[in-house]
């Protein structure tokens, strides 16, 4: 009882996050647009308020096998909210370059009243998509904190969560390329890095899970060996190929970042460069993406490799077994 009860208590703390700072950023998209009907975003939260009801009352608080609906619902309110104050602040750019080229143009110093409001505008604007941006990560990092271990054990969810950890640094990296001149005018390319954003935000709904050990119910055959003794064992082949498989973290940690974040930001940066953005925060940022997509291909090299040496060692198609000591009672 007690720990349905903590496990009802973390999921309503993780969905009151999720809807707060979803609210946050419809709120700011009222503000910038002053249009009502962006409260259609809000939608969201009742349906987060929806899924919470059903998840943690008839599911006791357990979530899906593989996908996570509450990051699903929040990410589907915040992640409008911020392609919308994105490009409401790609204008308000405009707008302060067409002042100041006006102000030059006229001979007049560019201090005026109009140009010191859009760029009062302006920083506020770019102060609270930065909160909002860099809270989105903070919130996901918490929220799958707070979420079910499901089939994880303890040593997997903090080895998973200092991953997330690692991951959102390299999503807030992205929004440094914002600083150039070249991506602040140029709309489309904002669009095509937003793009790239929320595509990277989706790996966040996906919900590990890992085969853990049968250590009371396991199958053993006990079989005489070649001297007559019932000391030889093995296991049964169910319960090895149970202990194996791509949903290891393991293995599907590695693919999906680089399905997901590294092969999608690597081809971002390149097309950066293609366009002439050669800053050395571009350049930087790309040879680290670059070492990070090959460690990544190694390491999942190397745990598939060691996989399959195990799955071989555990279980040989010549009827090797797998020695233990026995105590039989009568």
């Amino acid at each position: 009882m007690g720990n349905l009860t903590w496990r009802i208590m973390k999921g309503i703390i993780s969905r009151a996050l999720y809807a707060g700072h979803a609210a946050l950023a419809i709120y700011r998209v009222y503000r910038e647009t002053e249009s009502p009907y962006y409260f259609a975003l809000a939608t969201s939260i009742v349906l987060l308020i929806v899924e919470g009801v059903i998840t943690l009352y008839f599911r006791d608080g357990k979530d899906l096998g593989w996908f996570s609906p509450s990051v699903f619902i929040y990410l589907s309110g915040l992640v409008p909210s911020v392609w919308i104050l994105e490009l409401s602040a790609v204008a308000s750019a405009g707008n302060l370059t067409s002042e100041c080229i006006n102000s030059i143009q006229s001979s007049a110093i560019p201090q005026t009243s109009g140009f010191q409001q859009l760029y009062a505008s302006l920083q506020q604007k770019q102060n609270w998509l930065l909160a909002v941006e860099q809270g989105t990560l903070f919130i996901l990092i918490i929220g799958r904190w707070l979420a079910p271990l499901g089939k994880l054990t303890r040593n997997q969810r903090s080895q998973l969560l200092l991953i997330y950890i690692g991951t959102a640094a390299d999503i807030i990296e992205l929004f440094e390329t914002f600083k150039e001149p070249i991506v602040r005018s140029d709309r489309l390319l904002v669009m095509i890095i937003m793009a790239v954003w929320s595509w990277s935000l989706l790996q966040y709904t996906v919900v590990f899970m890992s085969a853990k050990q049968n250590t009371k119910g396991s199958r053993i055959q006990v079989r005489p060996d070649a001297m007559g003794s019932k000391n030889s064992v093995r296991r049964s082949p169910s319960e090895i190929e149970n202990n194996q498989g791509c949903c290891d973290p393991e293995i599907a940690t590695p693919v999906i970042a680089l399905i997901m974040q590294d092969c999608p930001f690597l081809g971002l940066r390149f097309y950066l460069l293609y366009l002439g953005v050669l800053s050395p925060m571009i350049l930087f940022f790309t040879a680290k993406n670059i070492l990070l997509l090959t460690l990544q291909l190694y390491r999942l090299v190397i745990v598939c490799g060691d996989g399959d040496r195990k799955r071989a060692n555990s279980w040989a198609g010549n009827g090797q077994r797998e020695e233990i000591d026995l105590e039989i009672v009568d």
